[in-house]
């Protein structure tokens, strides 16, 4: 049992249970950040600013419960005080980061360049300075998940995603293709439907929205993310797309729902 968190305790449990509720079967939690030491136990304004754009933390005080948590939950990255990692830094993060399998991010009180060469050369993403402002965290956090996703979707570039054998996207050209049709996107709105595709029946937070299909020159926030989604779903609407919906769950993210062959099939007079 985690005993360090109440936060971690729930979420261990909830995971833990099958799903009851049909409509929510297919439905995650927003990205996890796990804290680690209590130099960076996130306060209330820190985490409902984190919570603003998808981001839910948990905390705990050292690093055997640290370990403990990776192993009973998959986290999105990782924030830990270098402090907590004594009395080696380089041991402490080579046995963390593959428990962990996600970003670490680590912070000092008292930072030194060796210390950060040793943290970087060791498995830690960024190192950075306490005290850390709330939007500065924020930004460190969704450019490590944005660098790691980036990464996965590099691997699978020119790969087609196809659904029920009604459409498919071609990376290359970026087109939606259906029933012989054919629509030409923007990189954003390719990005944010490709996204949407791969993950489709189940909710995606605006931040992993952000994560996912942000390139390196892309203009895409978390804050302009509904005019994105909502000029794509107008570009599709224009286009006559029927084999797929965008739902809009308020205060949750967006989820892509297929419609059977027969509903998305034209009527015939």
């Amino acid at each position: 049992m985690i005993r360090d968190d109440p936060v971690l305790h729930q979420l261990r449990a909830s995971a833990a249970r099958p799903p009851v509720a049909p409509p929510d079967a297919g439905l995650q939690t927003p990205s996890l950040v796990l804290f680690v030491g209590t130099a960076v136990r996130p306060d209330r304004t820190l985490a409902d600013a984190l919570s603003q754009s998808g981001l839910r933390c948990a905390a705990v005080s050292d690093l055997t419960t640290a370990h403990e948590a990776c192993a009973n939950l998959q986290f999105d990255a990782v924030v830990v005080d270098a402090a907590a990692l004594a009395p080696s830094l380089a041991l402490g993060l080579s046995r963390l980061q593959p428990q962990a399998g996600c970003p670490l991010l680590v912070v000092a009180e008292s930072p030194s360049e060796i210390d950060e060469i040793i943290a970087l050369e060791h498995g830690a993403s960024d190192y950075l300075a306490l005290p850390l402002s709330p939007r500065l965290l924020r930004a460190h956090l969704m450019a490590l998940m944005r660098g790691r996703l980036t990464a996965e979707a590099v691997a699978d570039a020119s790969a087609e995603i196809s659904r029920s054998g009604q459409w498919l996207l071609d990376p290359m050209l970026r087109e939606l293709r259906w029933s012989g049709n054919t629509v030409a996107l923007t990189e954003g709105q390719f990005n944010i439907l490709r996204c949407l595709a791969s993950q489709a029946g189940r909710v995606v937070p605006r931040a992993e929205l952000e994560a996912r299909a942000s390139g390196p020159d892309s203009t895409l926030t978390a804050r302009s993310i509904d005019v994105y989604v909502h000029r794509l779903r107008r570009r599709l609407a224009e286009a006559g797309v029927k084999v797929f919906d965008i739902q809009c769950l308020r205060g949750r993210g967006y989820r892509l729902c297929e419609r059977s062959a027969e509903a998305a099939a034209p009527l015939v007079s």
